[in-house]
Order: structure tokens, then sequence, then C-alpha cells
């Protein structure tokens, strides 16, 4: 099944269900912009795709209230507009949440 966005944006990147999903949008020749907590998963990502292929932002995105800041310092979505671009939210439960479970 062909992917009809040239760029996805992909929030929860660096490992299990977000990275495989990326792994999957680099698979179909989709470029990918990663964002998760950790630079050097980060590094790991755009390290082992290149970066022709992948581009990589650390942030937290539980931490809410700064989403208006990041979103206007980040230069990732420019590079997105006009792109054939796509926006995926893979979000996990915080750790709060788990917890009390």
């Amino acid at each position: 099944m062909s992917f009809a966005y040239k760029h996805v944006l992909l929030i929860g990147a660096t490992s299990g269900i977000g990275k495989a999903m990326a792994d999957q949008f680099i698979g179909q020749g989709v470029k990918v912009t990663v964002v998760g907590r950790r630079q050097q998963r980060l590094d790991d990502f755009i390290a082992q795709h290149g970066g022709d292929k992948a581009s990589g932002f650390a942030f937290d995105i539980e931490k809410v209230h700064e989403i208006p800041s990041f979103i206007e310092k980040s230069v990732f979505l420019p590079r997105l507009k006009g792109n054939s671009s796509h926006i995926v939210v893979r979000s996990r439960p915080s750790q709060q949440s788990t917890a009390s479970s």
C-alpha cells in the first residue's frame, strides 16, 4: 500500500511502535522527522537512515505548556509546509497514569 505523503512528522518515534512506524515510512520512501525525548535515540535513528531520509528534534510532548514555544522555535514547520506533508502524533501513557493503574 502506497503512502500519499512525502514527509511525515512523527511525535514519539524513538522506540517501540513509533520507531516501527518511522522505519516503515522510510521504507516506503517517505522522509521522516522524528520527535522524541532522548537526543541519543534521535541521533541513532538519523544515523541508521541517513540525513536525506530522516531528521529529528528532542522534545517531550508531555510538557504541554511548552508546545507553543517549541513550535515557534522549530524549523520543521517551514520544511513541512507545501511539501505534501502529514503529522502523526503517537502518544504514550504518562508514568503517572501507568503507576496508578
